[in-house]
């Protein structure tokens, strides 16, 4: 099985710019009560988008028109909009034109691969991610994080928690998601 890219190569830079967002971010006004930080990733493509949320930023979704009718369950449980991912208030803004040309020859490999190729650098690809979310934990103590704070990779169209199990232990998870303490899912 053949690499679609040099995965440590890719890897190194994907820390870097981690650690830079991370960096820029604790820097500003907004870094108050974060409570998730994700790194939100299309496996088939090779493209990654860092998002993470504040309590505040998840106010000012809810004053959006469209979740202004949601109930609490709705906005605050495990599958509510506080870790619906794709409504995060915050996202990186600049990408990394490194990562970029990393991405384009990912999804250009992808495109002209059989099936075991494909499903080998899916794997690789999203481990990669694993390690890098877990080698940039100590960049988090930049951040003003809240009691239940988590952190995990996601393959974007793929279960939200199919990765979770990997960087949040059962403490974190059970702080994060009380309401799933008693259906024992971790």
């Amino acid at each position: 099985m053949e690499d679609a890219i040099n995965y440590s190569k890719y890897k190194k830079q994907l820390i870097n710019h981690c650690r830079k967002v991370i960096s820029e971010f604790s820097r500003t006004r907004a870094n108050q009560d974060v409570y998730i930080f994700v790194i939100d990733a299309q496996s088939d493509i090779g493209t990654t988008l860092i998002r993470w949320n504040t309590y505040w930023g998840l106010n000012e979704t809810l004053k959006l028109s469209s979740y202004k009718a949601k109930t609490k369950d709705e906005i605050y449980k495990h599958n509510g909009l506080k870790y619906s991912i794709g409504d995060f208030y915050f996202e990186e803004l600049v990408p990394d034109p490194d990562l970029e040309k990393l991405e384009r020859k990912y999804t250009e490999f992808m495109g002209n691969s059989d099936e075991e190729d494909i499903e080998y650098n899916h794997n690789k690809f999203m481990t990669t991610l694993v390690e890098v979310l877990l080698e940039i934990k100590s960049s988090f103590e930049l951040l003003h994080k809240t009691e239940e704070f988590i952190s995990y990779v996601v393959d974007h169209d793929d279960d939200d928690f199919m990765y979770l199990r990997k960087t949040v232990d059962e403490e974190a998870f059970y702080k994060a998601f009380p309401e799933l303490k008693d259906v024992a899912i971790y």
